[in-house]
């Protein structure tokens, strides 16, 4: 395993995901604890990967599909019931500028990463499912990961984790 360089602070706390995302998206949302969501999941979760300077994983950040439709909805004013949003949830078919709209919070998210101590992270790529040789921290304990249940006023919420991340 090939650990990444930059020093791994706690995780951020619910409250600062939910604040963070509150003032992103001018609405309220509520944040707690949850399970880490895994990188795959069924259906399969968005998963962002963040890169330090010399191209090597640092941190991912894994968004379950109904948090990542009510996040891309809300950044767009879409609402909850328009055929974008109900698609997404009902038939995991996903309108492209919603998806977009979700690749954008979680370029924005970087700075979550920097909380956790990675000062010098970039996305690198946006996708749904494991990638494909990534490894994540197993436990706050073991150098850190964190899971949150999100809830955006009007558009419903689900659950993200932002993890400690490399290559394997």
């Amino acid at each position: 395993m090939n650990a990444a360089k930059s020093k791994w602070n706690a995780p951020p706390t619910p409250k600062e995901v939910a604040e963070f995302l509150e003032r992103l998206l001018d609405r309220k949302v509520s944040g707690g604890p949850a399970p880490w969501p895994t990188l795959a999941g069924t259906p399969p979760n968005f998963v962002g990967l963040y890169v330090n300077p010399d191209g090597g994983v640092e941190s991912a950040v894994a968004i379950q599909p109904a948090l990542a439709a009510a996040m891309g909805g809300a950044l767009s004013l879409i609402p909850l019931r328009a055929p974008a949003v109900q698609d997404a949830l009902k038939l995991d078919k996903w309108d492209p500028m919603l998806v977009e709209n979700v690749a954008e919070i979680a370029n924005i998210m970087l700075r979550l990463a920097q909380m956790a101590g990675c000062p010098s992270v970039t996305l690198s790529s946006f996708s749904r499912g494991q990638p494909k040789g990534v490894q994540v921290a197993p436990g706050i304990e073991q150098g850190g990961r964190a899971g949150y249940r999100l809830e955006i006023d009007g558009y419903g919420g689900g659950v993200m984790g932002i993890a400690r991340a490399w290559t394997a």
